[in-house]
């Protein structure tokens, strides 16, 4: 019987780009002599998808390590979704630099990394505030596959971001919240707990179909948990969230 991959003991940790303090460098992919930083489209934006990808890239590196070193299989299980979550994002990113480098002046791919960015951003604001480590390792000057992204916070680089491109802030304040990944569905529960009384999230899943009775708990902070679970299960938590905004936003 083969293993689950997370029980695979000789896993590889890679990362996926190198990163010096104030430039990265994307790793395994050519670039035919295309030099990423010179791209033609909105700087701030290629340095915060940059940025994102250096966090995102850190975090898959650090799971890694602690999947290898979990004690027992359902922490490394846990470690092993996350990981994953982290590197297949760090990847699209790749994948979209890759593609910008076919045709530098698209305002098709310039609109694809802003998606990338928006998609992204809350969980590397995340990382960012969990001061996550990451390694530097040094770049050659003359590489053409290196970007600039400066020492300034991912934080900095999205509000820029928000500054310069205002049709773009509600997106990021909207996105903000959606539950994408396992750590994601910490700030929908504490959206429920903090906008709904025991009462209001019952008419919440009534209006969702939601029989609020068969969901276990007794407590309100228990029923808001249950209720993700419930959602998760059925995979309906993209939904529920796009009804949840449309909901408060009526609501005021």
């Amino acid at each position: 019987m083969c293993p689950w991959p997370w029980q695979n003991d000789t896993q590889e940790c890679k990362h996926l780009i190198k990163y010096d303090g104030k430039r990265i460098e994307v790793s395994g992919i050519s670039f035919q002599g295309f030099e990423l930083g010179k791209a033609a489209i909105e700087p701030r934006l290629l340095q915060a998808v940059s940025h994102a990808l250096m966090l995102l890239d850190a975090s898959q590196f650090h799971l890694c390590e602690a999947v290898k070193g979990a004690p027992d299989e359902e922490t490394r299980k846990k470690y092993y979704d996350v990981m994953m979550n982290d590197k297949i994002r760090g990847q699209d990113i790749i994948m979209g630099l890759a593609v910008l480098t076919l045709n530098p002046e698209s305002k098709q791919v310039e609109d694809a990394l802003t998606k990338m960015l928006l998609q992204n951003h809350n969980r590397a604001l995340e990382l960012e505030e969990e001061k996550i480590t990451v390694q530097q390792e040094l770049i050659e000057v003359n590489t053409t596959n290196s970007i600039e992204i400066g020492e300034n916070r991912f934080q900095t680089k999205v509000n820029e971001i928000e500054k310069s491109v205002p049709s773009r802030a509600e997106d990021f304040k909207t996105i903000n919240t959606k539950p994408v990944n396992e750590i994601d569905h910490i700030g929908l529960f504490r959206l429920l707990n903090d906008k709904f009384n025991k009462e209001e999230l019952k008419t919440l899943s009534f209006e969702f179909k939601i029989d609020y009775d068969d969901l276990a708990g007794d407590t309100k902070q228990a029923k808001a948990r249950e209720l993700i679970l419930y959602l998760k299960r059925r995979d309906k938590l993209d939904s529920f969230y796009d009804f949840l905004i449309d909901y408060l936003t009526k609501r005021g």
